[in-house]
Parts: structure tokens; sequence; C-alpha cells
């Protein structure tokens, strides 16, 4: 992962999270 990525990543973990478990709900319908 690029260093610009983590940096932008460190300070929103809730808004991460957030994403994550739509991306997750998402892509698990999709495999389903």
């Amino acid at each position: 992962m690029p260093r610009t990525m983590t940096n932008l990543w460190e300070p929103m973990p809730a808004f991460i999270r957030q994403v994550g478990r739509c991306l997750t709900k998402f892509l698990g319908t999709e495999l389903i």
C-alpha cells in the first residue's frame, strides 16, 4: 500500500470501517 494511502487511511477509521462494511456486503451479494 502506498504511503499516501496509508496517510489518508489513518485519520478516519470509522469512515473506513463503514466503507469496508458496505464493500463486504456488496462483494458478498455479488459472489453469492
